[in-house]
This record gives structure tokens, sequence and C-alpha cells, in this order.
């Protein structure tokens, strides 16, 4: 074979993956999943995520037991939101299951604290956190700077190494929870 003739090389793309274009496909990823327990396991994921407080004794914890603004404890809860959101778009290998534990989670925080949701989807938060994200560049730091600065505390490290911290922590106990589900792939 002469350098440059690529004839032979196949290009793995692993199983089909179900879209939107394709309603069978989807409709037998979603009823394999169904049939394994990964829908199941998706939905607690989402009800654990809507749980996600300022008032944890992990998170009081890293805020250092400190007394904080009622602003300031709506922000902390945004940034678990967001960061739960995402770290489930980026850990869980497939949509539909992402996609499940996200519309629980939502559905959950409609029941259980409407008001909440419906300021955070319509705040700019989740914007400029996912701006971060998308550069890419020292994420847990910039996070940080984003939330000292939405707290209205720009520069002030405490504020922006809570971001941090919760930032941090959130991704970490949600890459845990979905370890502990045992999600089968």
């Amino acid at each position: 074979m002469c350098p440059g003739d690529d004839r032979d090389i196949k290009i793995f793309t692993g199983s089909k993956v179900a879209s939107p274009d394709d309603p069978e496909l989807l409709a037998q990823d979603i009823e394999h999943h169904r049939e394994n327990g990964n829908m199941d396991r998706a939905k607690r994921l989402g009800e654990r995520m809507s749980a996600l407080n300022p008032d944890s004794a992990d998170i009081r914890e890293l805020a250092g037991y400190k007394a904080l603004p009622l602003s300031v404890l709506y922000q902390m809860r945004i940034l678990m939101i967001f960061t739960a959101m995402t770290t489930i778009d980026i850990s869980l290998p497939v949509n539909i299951l992402s996609s499940a534990a996200t519309t629980e989670m939502t559905n959950c925080l409609l029941e259980t604290s409407k008001n909440f949701y419906d300021n955070i989807s319509d705040g700019g938060a989740f914007t400029f956190y996912y701006l971060i994200l998308r550069k890419g560049v020292d994420v847990p730091r910039n996070i940080g700077i984003q939330f000292a600065s939405l707290c209205g505390k720009d520069n002030d490290e405490y504020y922006i190494g809570l971001g941090e911290s919760i930032y941090n922590k959130i991704y970490n106990d949600i890459n845990k929870m979905i370890n502990e589900l045992g999600f089968v792939f």
C-alpha cells in the first residue's frame, strides 16, 4: 500500500447512536435502557440532583460555617444545579440517560422549588457558566471568579474559593453517584 492510500482504513463509530431522525432506533434504545434498569437509575440520579442544597452539611463546611446572605445561598444553589446538569452531560455517555436524569431533576425542582426553577431558567448565571465551560481554561477557578461576581463580590478570594470548591465538590459527587448507581453500558 502506498503512503496516503487509505482505502483499507476502517473508522469505528461504535454502536448506532439513537437520534430523533430515526424514531425506530430511538425507541429501541429507550427500551434497551428501560429493560436493563438504566432509565430507573437515571431518574434516581435526577431526584438526587434536585435535592442539592447549600444548607447541606458538606456545603456549609466548604463555606466555613459562615452565615451567608440569602442572595449568596441562592447563587450557591444555582452553581450546584448547573454543575450537576453539566456533569451529567459530560459523564453519562448516553444522551437518553443524561436527558432522563436532567428531566427528572427539572420535574422534581418544579414540584418542590418552582420559584427557584423559574428564576434559574430565566436567569443569566447559567449562560456565564456555560461560556466558561466552553472556553475550557482553568474551569474551576474561572467558575469561582464568575460565582464571586454573581454574588457581588468581585475579586474576593473567599467567594472565588467557595465557588471553585462548590464546583469541584458537586462535579465529584455527581460522578460518584453515577458510579454508585451502577449504570450498565
